[in-house]
Formats: structure tokens, C-alpha cells, sequence
């Protein structure tokens, strides 16, 4: 917090696998340059849909998260909380997200055949 004005920063971790199953001799395995693409389309896709989620509960003054609970720990006196008036402030709350996705390979490969 800096004077009236909430920062948060939410940091997420998510671990996935991509199951991979060979299905005809030549195909080569999806690599690494898939991963980071995939990651980086995830990451991109989650952190969209948190900031409009966030959006709209802002514009909602809507706070089921709870994030008001995390705010008034800052106050020394429940009188200071209350003077803060958190209703007020949620909708003016900046915030980030900080999101790395790791995706575990079994270095197999699927995909569907080729038409004949």
C-alpha cells in the first residue's frame, strides 16, 4: 500500500503434462520449441482472462475473493480500516500477475493420421 492507493501482485504456478503417443513411424517428437510456445500461449491466455475477471469485479464492486481481508492486516486500528473505507478503494486496486507455467513432456508423439 502506498497512501490511499493497493498494489497486489499474485504470483502463480502451474505445472502441466502433454501426453504424447506415437502413431506412425515418421513423425518426430513435438520439441521444445512447441513447450515454449504452448507455455507462452497459456501464460498469455490466463493472465488475459485473471485481468478482465479482476476487470469486472472491480466495475461489479465486488470483492468475493476476499482481497479486502488481505488489505486491512496493514491497519494498526480498526478505526484506520474503516476511515480507509475499502469499498471505495477496491475498484481503484492496480494489480499484477505474475504467472509461470511449466509443461512436463513424455517425448512421445501424437497426432492424428494423415488422411489416405
Amino acid at each position: 500500500m502506498e497512501g490511499n492507493a493497493t498494489f497486489v501482485t499474485w504470483v502463480i504456478r502451474i505445472a502441466a503434462t502433454i501426453d504424447e503417443i506415437t502413431v506412425h513411424a515418421t513423425l518426430e517428437p513435438l520439441g521444445a520449441e512447441l513447450e515454449r510456445d504452448v507455455v507462452a500461449t497459456a501464460q498469455e491466455e490466463l493472465g488475459s482472462l485473471l485481468a478482465r475477471s479482476m476487470g469486472k469485479l472491480q466495475e461489479l464492486r465486488s470483492d468475493p475473493i476476499k482481497l479486502g481481508r488481505s488489505v486491512h492486516m496493514k491497519f494498526a486500528t480498526y478505526p484506520e480500516w474503516e476511515q480507509f473505507y475499502w469499498p471505495d478503494r477496491f475498484p481503484e486496486v492496480k494489480y499484477e500477475f505474475d504467472i509461470t507455467i511449466h509443461i512436463l513432456n513424455t517425448g512421445f508423439v501424437y497426432r492424428h493420421p494423415y488422411p489416405r
